[in-house]
């Protein structure tokens, strides 16, 4: 987000600075929990405001000397930006060192890195994930991603509109050839980002073309070019028609983020909307400055917040963030927070962003040790907060179904002939080229029964399939997978397990599975699953400098009417088999009121609900020193 800026008083305009207010306003609501879901396009508005603000004042520089220099627009940029992004990532990471774990202290440090070195957002798509989804919660730096695409397009848009004016230098249409450019650049980018989009809909997966891409992106900022090129020219006739116009497109905006929401496919051709909406507001206020729409945007207040807006943006996503991390996740909490944020804020814009922007600056040596210093102090603390202050590890055992998939992938092969040609997301087996003598199949939550089973039996083959969201979101496939597995002569007992919902979803397809199985002469064990604590495990695993108390148990009341309530319908779909069984996965892990993830000094989960290979050899051990059936089943190739 680009901050204020009126060097010249006679090229600033106050509507613009109300129009940033609204922006940043819906960003924070969104960020806050407030019913905006679709506040997140305050950002497009951001980026067509800073088209047009560095197009227009490329074309006065070149209209005032007859050249641009690079040099100059660049550490302009550099002094309005990045010493205030350097404070806020200073202060982050090193809150951060404080409060957050290992996994997200690390996601934090190359978030801060990135977003000094103009990257963040290629690091946030490779390290956070989507936007939209659950990890981007827990990084306090995520909003850098908007800031390093305006960088980006810093780096490389003025050198095209210089280009594009040189050409032209000759020519009197020389607006006109710049315009051809920028039409160029508008079509071919917006072109991307809709068949990016197809990434969300079928079509290929396009991670330069995501969320954070600079090349999806461009058109936005082109956009807002594109209107700076107009003219300017004061007109008064119909006054009324040019400012309902204006509050038409304000209008446009704001339902913009009622209407937009997360599943849209995002920029893409809906992006149209608030991009052409804003460029619209500003063109009418470059040629009608006295209508109603845009006293309002120009209003003291409004015009305040706009100033403020970019400090705005950068303070109030790591005070939520944070917020959410220590459970305060109810919206009344985060707009107190988001609100709370503002007191960094406008330190900053008075204390860092408005000094450094007016810091003369000519002499390219003495830039260069600006440069150094402002970028040095996060990366230095980048560097050596994490050693310095590491949360302390009190029990063995791995965190992240990651790296029990590591385990299985290390210790087994992937599933051969008919079998490995089925429609899995997974499947492996424990030794290659050999019949399968047990076969393992449900979601992660029988997945994660695999890697004890093969280290507890060694010399059968077993292997093992998830199939993700079944039994209710498989259906389709189902009928192959298991047509298979029961036609298999050399598999003699099967393992079903899945996470059982408050209502245990699926029964009628699962029921049916464990019948066919049976009927084809295997042994059908039926797992009851286990705990899914309220709580990561991380939380057991790690003592923070802040934090003083263990969280590795809580109460079994919740997970014990939970088996309760589905037992009997288990119980059900074994009844009259004499081949089908319950197999107890549950009734280890809660005692005396009480579930724990610990068993000593290993720490058995991986997450809220996975177990991890210690949790899962654990568990297989307990099953085959308890459950004689079972026991029996599996090691008859032995």
């Amino acid at each position: 987000m680009t901050p204020s800026a009126h060097p010249k008083r006679s090229a600033y305009r106050s509507d613009i600075q109300g129009l940033r207010a609204i922006a940043v306003g819906v960003v924070v609501a969104f960020h806050a929990g407030l019913p905006l879901p679709g506040g997140f396009t305050g950002v497009d508005v951001f980026f067509v405001i800073s088209g047009f603000v560095i197009t227009a004042k490329l074309l006065r520089d070149y209209a005032s000397s007859g050249r641009i220099s690079l040099f100059s627009f660049w550490r302009q940029r550099f002094q309005r930006l990045t010493p205030a992004l350097a404070v806020l990532v200073s202060v982050v990471l090193t809150a951060g060192a404080f409060i957050l774990f290992p996994d997200q202290q690390e996601r934090a440090v190359a978030t801060g890195v990135g977003a000094m070195l103009l990257v963040a957002n290629i690091v946030i798509a490779r390290t956070t994930g989507g936007y939209f989804d659950g990890p981007a919660e827990a990084n306090p730096l995520l909003n850098t991603w908007s800031l390093s695409v305006e960088e980006q397009f810093y780096l490389v848009f003025p050198a095209v509109v210089l280009v594009a004016l040189l050409i032209a230098r000759r020519s009197a249409g020389s607006r006109r050839v710049l315009a051809l450019a920028l039409g160029i650049v508008f079509v071919g980018s917006f072109a991307l980002a809709v068949y990016g989009t197809l990434g969300k809909s079928g079509g290929p997966e396009l991670t330069w073309l995501n969320f954070y891409s600079p090349v999806g992106r461009a058109w936005e900022f082109v956009a807002g070019a594109l209107v700076a090129l107009l003219p300017t020219r004061q007109v008064s006739a119909r006054p009324w028609l040019w400012s309902s116009s204006a509050w038409l497109a304000l209008l446009v905006i704001v339902a913009a983020t009622v209407w937009v929401n997360s599943e849209i496919p995002w920029p893409g051709m809906w992006t149209l909307v608030p991009v052409l909406a804003t460029a619209w507001i500003l063109y009418v206020g470059g040629l009608h400055t006295s209508g109603s729409a845009q006293r309002f945007l120009s209003a003291r207040g409004m015009v305040k917040v706009g100033d403020w807006s970019y400090s705005i943006y950068l303070w109030h996503w790591p005070f939520i963030s944070f917020a959410l991390y220590l459970g305060l996740t109810n919206t009344p909490w985060l707009v107190v927070v988001a609100v709370a944020s503002l007191l960094p804020a406008i330190a900053s814009y008075y204390w860092v962003e408005t000094p450094l922007r007016i810091l003369r600056v000519s002499r390219p040596s003495r830039m260069l040790a600006l440069v150094l210093a402002v970028v040095g102090v996060p990366l230095v603390i980048a560097a050596t907060l994490g050693h310095v202050l590491p949360p302390t590890s009190k029990y063995q055992g791995d965190l992240g179904a990651a790296n029990y998939l590591t385990y299985i992938d290390q210790h087994s092969s992937p599933c051969e002939g008919a079998l490995g040609d089925l429609p899995w997301d997974r499947c492996r087996q424990s030794q290659p080229q050999s019949p399968i003598d047990t076969f393992v199949i449900g979601d992660s939550h029988a997945e994660h029964l695999y890697p004890g089973l093969i280290d507890a039996i060694p010399d059968s083959n077993i292997a093992y399939a998830y199939l993700a969201d079944w039994p209710l979101g498989a259906e389709a496939r189902s009928t192959a997978v298991f047509d298979a597995l029961s036609a298999d002569p050399s598999i003699r007992s099967v393992v079903i397990n899945a996470r059982w919902s408050d209502n245990l979803y699926g029964e009628q397809e699962v029921a049916a599975r464990v019948r066919q199985l049976a009927d084809s002469g295997k042994v059908v064990f039926l797992g009851n699953d286990g705990p899914f604590f309220s709580f990561h495990a991380r939380e057991c695993k790690f003592d923070r400098p802040l934090f003083f108390n263990d969280r590795c148990d809580e109460s079994s009341e919740g997970f014990m009417a939970l088996r309760e309530a589905n037992e009997p319908k288990l119980q059900a779909m074994v009844s009259g088999i004499n081949s089908a069984h319950i197999l107890d996965t549950s009734g280890v892990w809660c005692t005396e009121g009480s579930c724990s993830m610990l068993n000593g000094s290993d720490l058995l989960f991986a997450d809220q609900g996975h177990l991890n290979v210690l949790g899962s050899r654990f568990l297989a051990n307990h099953l085959l020193a308890t459950d004689a059936t079972f026991a029996s089943a599996l090691r008859r190739a032995d």
